[in-house]
């Protein structure tokens, strides 16, 4: 247990000294935010999102307002194991919270189990439920059912996050607010597996 809270205090150290740049990337980005009118978020979030870009972990948790930042320190997200083969590339991503979902049927079985332990503890979680980058801005919902037949039975704050316009993103791209846009959706405290998996599907239809 102690163990757990030195390593904790870790990613949240690394995930507060690395905001000021990601508010620069932000501001010289123009992304525009949108969240819900009334956007609080308590501790322990199961955040779930489509996947455009390198950098959409990042992206995602500094837009959600400093105070939500700061309630849901630190936020752990699950990494594939092509990405985590790569030492520089794993030891980067593993300082900032990110953890090896599994290389096979068996090893992300056990992550799952990983990933829905770290919510019962409520930690936070951010998770791309295709597990891949898609620049096409849309998500298969079918892809994360299986996961969700765990994930969603957790009694777990929810929230849905859509990004556009982050498929082409570069240094030496610049456009307006207009572009590129993260769209958080209203936290989802209640409901069954089942209503949780439509509510999800109408997000991102």
């Amino acid at each position: 247990m102690i163990k757990l809270k030195i390593i904790n205090l870790w990613y949240t150290f690394v995930q507060l000294c690395s905001a000021p740049f990601e508010i620069f990337i932000m501001k010289y980005f123009y992304i525009n935010v949108h969240r819900p009118q009334s956007f609080d978020l308590p501790q322990g979030v199961l955040f779930i999102a489509n996947h455009q870009s390198r950098v959409d972990p990042f992206l995602i948790i500094y837009s959600i307002g400093f105070k939500n930042f700061i309630n849901v320190l630190p936020t752990r997200f699950p990494i594939t194991a092509e990405y985590m083969s790569r030492p520089l590339i794993k030891h980067i991503l593993t300082s900032f919270g990110g953890y090896n979902i599994g290389a096979n049927s068996i090893e992300r079985m056990k992550k799952l189990l990983y990933t829905r332990d770290i919510l019962r503890r409520k930690g936070s979680i951010l998770l791309f439920p295709e597990g891949r980058i898609n620049k096409t801005g849309k998500i298969d919902c079918s892809s994360f059912k299986d996961g969700a037949a765990i994930l969603f039975y957790e009694n777990t704050p929810i929230v849905f996050v859509r990004l556009t316009g982050f498929s082409d993103f570069s240094w030496r791209t610049r456009t307006g607010a207009d572009k590129r846009v993260i769209t958080y959706s209203e936290v989802i405290l209640e409901g069954t597996p089942e209503e949780k998996l439509e509510k999800m599907q109408e997000f991102y239809r």
